[in-house]
């Protein structure tokens, strides 16, 4: 999946999860940002991006932050199992950190396939 798919993807997502419709949503962004429905339905379908100024405010408008929509990283739970894995990486051995990168090279091609 496209980055700009997925990017949609997870803010149609996060705009339903909120029980807002696409009128809703532009309504909510502040005066400054001129995103109408059509726009924000061409954004989620993976069709067109937008500038950055009003990816921010959506970002806001939608009460997650950029990283979310981009990467998918969920700030707090996802971010402390990030650093205890970091932490843990630095106890391993060699070996074991190639058996580590291989795995989650397995992983990461099993999530693309889905």
């Amino acid at each position: 999946m496209s980055f700009s798919k997925r990017l949609g993807s997870r803010l149609k997502a996060q705009r339903e999860e909120l029980g807002l419709t696409q009128r809703q949503l532009s309504d909510k962004l502040s005066p400054r940002v001129e995103l109408s429905e059509k726009q924000i339905s061409v954004i989620e379908r993976g069709l067109s991006g937008t500038t950055i100024e009003n990816f921010v405010e959506l970002c806001t408008a939608l009460e997650k932050t950029p990283d979310y929509f981009c990467l998918g990283i969920v700030r707090g739970e996802q971010s402390d199992a990030i650093s205890e894995i970091n932490e843990n990486i630095k106890l391993c051995s060699d070996e074991d950190i190639e058996n580590l990168r291989l795995f989650s090279r397995v992983l990461a091609e099993k999530k693309k396939s889905e």
